[in-house]
């Protein structure tokens, strides 16, 4: 299932990426389970976890 996610212009009031609800699954394995995010304009953002855990298959959601 993809899900939208928005980027804003740098030049907006607030978020840089924001994103709802991310879902991946492959058969009956969820790989990425309902993440949601918001990044801010100018913040730096960095996922980080175990071998396996999902941040690939999250930002190709």
């Amino acid at each position: 299932m993809r899900t939208r996610v928005t980027v804003q212009h740098p030049n907006s009031r607030q978020l840089a990426i924001e994103a709802s609800g991310l879902t991946l699954r492959f058969g009956t394995f969820s790989a990425v389970d309902h993440v949601s995010l918001q990044v801010p304009h100018g913040e730096i953002f960095g996922l980080l976890g175990a071998n396996g855990a999902g941040k690939t298959c999250t930002t190709r959601c």
